[in-house]
């Protein structure tokens, strides 16, 4: 009997290994496909810089006082704001644009929105995430105390920017994508497998590298773009049904650090034809050089040694009160 014990024991663990193993080779491999850097030679693209509206990468400026008091990190605590205005809720979702990182946090994007609105403002909004990743927060929230104003919120809005679309498919977003199963559809052996939360996850990596196999052609990975907005607003819709969904995009001029195909990459999906699509949807998509009539450049970034040139303070205060008074209602 301990015989047949340690064999069983002994075949688990190879086999454990040799998922491990598996798992780990994929994970290289989409690291390779998401980020557009490495490309294999086939794959390749001649792409010309002057087609796309980029700025030079500057000299890498360094600040004098590192320990100022607006350089505060991501794991600061900026969900509320507001608690002392009655009218109807906001909802912000987002990465570190929309959270404020390097910025003293009365100079956020949902600070500035709860005064010039006076509205409570809740921001899911966090560093390196995207609209997925915020809504197990928003959830935590929905069975706290909080939980009645974020129902009764009137508008949801998330700040698109343009590496979003990279965060829904790379190697470290499969955890969330785990809890997500109307982003996949799944054949019957599939469904079975995916009982098994192991085989579940390498089966998600194997979809997801189905999506970008054809990179850089964007076809696949707009389109799993619009699933994860068409989910997201469906997600919306069953927390507080009378809201409405705001996508801002934001529109920067990218670095041509990114390199070419990188760049022609998330110039094509910031401007495809399928944000337009959405709004018949019911969702209101703008553009930040729409309201403002440019892109923001260096001019509107923090230097490096902040935020790695996230958008600096002038972004919000000169963007949040046109667009509070051209979208939200008194």
């Amino acid at each position: 009997m301990k015989k047949i014990i340690i064999i069983i024991l002994i075949n688990l663990a190879v086999i454990t290994v040799i998922i491990a193993k598996m798992s780990s080779y994929w994970e290289s491999v989409y690291r390779v496909y998401v980020r557009g850097i490495r490309i294999s030679p086939e794959q390749s693209v001649n792409v010309n810089l002057s087609d796309y509206d980029t700025e030079e990468q500057p000299e890498n400026l360094r600040i004098e006082n590192a320990d100022d008091l607006y350089l505060q990190f991501c794991g600061e605590e900026r969900k509320h704001f507001g608690e002392k205005y009655k009218n109807k809720p906001i909802v912000v979702l987002g990465c570190s644009y929309a959270y404020g990182h390097g910025l003293k946090s009365n100079e956020s994007f949902p600070y500035l929105l709860s005064e010039i609105t006076q509205r409570p403002v809740f921001s899911y909004a966090s560093c390196g995430s995207n609209i997925l990743d915020n809504f197990p927060r928003l959830y935590d929230d929905l069975n706290a105390e909080n939980g009645e104003l974020i129902r009764n919120s009137e508008y949801f809005i998330y700040v698109y920017m343009h590496d979003h679309i990279t965060r829904y498919l790379e190697p470290n977003t499969y955890d969330i994508n785990m809890f997500f199963d109307e982003l996949f559809e799944y054949n019957p052996v599939e469904k079975l497998l995916s009982k098994v939360f192991l085989f579940k996850y390498i089966i998600i990596k194997l979809k997801t590298k189905q999506i970008l196999k054809e990179y850089p052609e964007n076809e696949k990975s707009i389109a799993f773009l619009k699933h994860v907005i068409d989910i997201s607003q469906k997600r919306i819709k069953k927390i507080a049904p009378d809201s409405k969904f705001i996508i801002i995009l934001y529109d920067e001029k990218l670095s041509s650090e990114y390199g070419a195909d990188n760049i022609k990459y998330h110039s094509d999906v910031q401007y495809s034809s399928f944000w337009k699509d959405l709004e018949k949807d019911g969702i209101t998509v703008i553009h930040t050089k729409d309201l403002l009539g440019f892109k923001f450049d260096k001019n509107y970034k923090l230097e490096r040694d902040i935020a790695d040139w996230h958008p600096n303070a002038k972004v919000w205060k000169l963007f949040t009160p046109v667009f509070a008074k051209e979208y939200i209602k008194p």
